[in-house]
């Protein structure tokens, strides 16, 4: 198998335990992605540090009506707002065209609105990239309807297994070397491919990135 970057309406599902380098791959992703042509969202429960150094990034609440306006986006809600995150996914599933990437996919509640997006997004044109640390707790539905599945270093036997009941016979046996990430896509695993995954080396580093993204986006206009 070779390596492709994602296409645009194909969903990516990311893994690794914290410090292994999801969320940088993640941000580079984000990076290479048309927010100059549509509205890009980023849920962050976390604060990720990687999201605070963006100068260009603009915050909207949970509860704001989603933008038409193209740009990076990015939405803080608490653990605790479950069902207000539920509306917002709704209000994602009614619009369409955009992109969405989830930090600690675990948080997103599991319930109608996420599976709605996930299965039908491509038709919606909403491309959607998940991470979490951890995999036993997220959505079945963020596995079966990934097309691209990156996995870093797991440290838990219970997510190792249900990782790999999504990947490559072996796979998670193999021992990566740091910030590095196997690279397999459901999609393009042939029958025949006696290696249905690649290993990548790690991506830029974060200043990189948000220099990369910030170059991209529009300047902010302040009103005086």
């Amino acid at each position: 198998m070779n390596f492709n970057y994602p296409e645009e309406g194909y969903h990516t599902a990311i893994l690794g335990t914290t410090g292994s380098g999801k969320s940088t791959l993640g941000a580079h992703l984000i990076s290479r992605s048309p927010f100059h042509l549509r509205p890009q969202f980023v849920i962050d429960y976390k604060h990720e540090e990687i999201f605070a150094k963006l100068q260009r990034i603009r915050e909207i609440d949970v509860n704001d009506r989603l933008p038409n306006d193209p740009g990076l986006y990015v939405v803080r809600p608490r653990p605790d707002q479950q069902e207000e995150v539920e509306r917002w996914l709704e209000r994602l599933w009614n619009k369409g065209n955009a992109g969405l990437y989830i930090d600690e996919g675990y948080l997103v509640p599991d319930k109608a609105w996420l599976r709605n997006v996930l299965a039908q997004g491509r038709s919606l044109g909403i491309t959607v990239i998940t991470t979490s640390q951890r995999p036993v707790d997220v959505s079945r539905s963020v596995f079966t309807e990934a097309t691209y599945v990156s996995v870093f270093r797991l440290n838990d036997r219970k997510d190792v297994q249900r990782v790999a009941e999504f990947t490559p016979p072996g796979m998670m046996e193999r021992r990566l070397p740091d910030f590095h990430s196997f690279w397999y896509s459901p999609k393009h695993h042939k029958a025949d491919d006696p290696w249905p995954y690649v290993i990548l080396s790690p991506v830029p580093g974060a200043d990189a990135i948000v220099e990369t993204i910030d170059s991209r986006l529009k300047p902010r206009h302040v009103m005086i």
